[in-house]
């Protein structure tokens, strides 16, 4: 067999990035909101389509990288919580996987 006829297999899961903005919204969000309570929450939205697998906190945002079979069912999921939370106004999504 030739290297160039190898299939390696990958995972079919889709990724989905959350990045919270942790320097333009206003100091009483900062001191009002707990982004434990956002990844509790995005857990519990994410319910059996997904799951977060990592996080990061950096100096301007905190991050939670997700997966599931869709990102589009995880976006959809966790969209009424981002709506409504106000530490998550001004939060970017990126699809990762």
């Amino acid at each position: 067999m030739r290297v160039e006829d190898r299939v390696i297999p990958f995972g079919h899961q889709e990724g989905l990035a959350l990045y919270l903005n942790g320097t333009d919204l206003p100091d009483e969000v900062y001191q009002n909101c707990d982004v434990n309570v956002v990844w509790s929450e995005v857990d519990k939205a994410l319910g059996d389509e997904g799951s977060i697998h990592s996080h990061y906190q950096g100096m301007t945002e905190t991050a939670f990288y997700m997966y599931g079979n869709s990102y589009e069912t995880m976006r959809e999921r966790i969209q009424p919580f981002l709506d409504e939370y106000p530490l998550c106004q001004r939060c970017r999504i990126v699809q990762i996987a």
